[in-house]
């Protein structure tokens, strides 16, 4: 629910880019089995593409989900605050 603001608005900005194409990139912090947190990272990729497809109507052929678990933390893991700031899905341009 607190992502509904951004995903409205980067909805609203691929709509009115339809000649773009999007990676949808999950990434995990670098708690528990490194590929748990592949799989968890993909998914949560995944989840982002089925939110802009299904309640936001963008193309799904202009999505590419992948998971890079823990390979690119923004933040230290040793807090709690750093680790969640690295539970993240960013978008990046094809």
């Amino acid at each position: 629910p607190e992502s509904t603001d951004a995903l409205k608005t980067i909805a609203d900005y691929i709509n009115a880019n339809t000649n773009k194409k999007f990676y949808i990139v999950g990434h995990t912090d670098n708690v528990g089995d490194f590929e748990s947190n592949m799989t968890l990272s993909e998914e949560r990729a995944n989840s982002v593409i089925t939110e802009l497809t299904t309640k936001y109507s963008v193309n799904a052929e202009q999505l590419k989900a992948y998971g890079v678990a823990s390979l690119s933390p923004v933040y230290n893991n040793i807090t709690e605050e750093g680790r969640a700031k690295n539970r993240r899905v960013e978008i990046v341009e094809q």
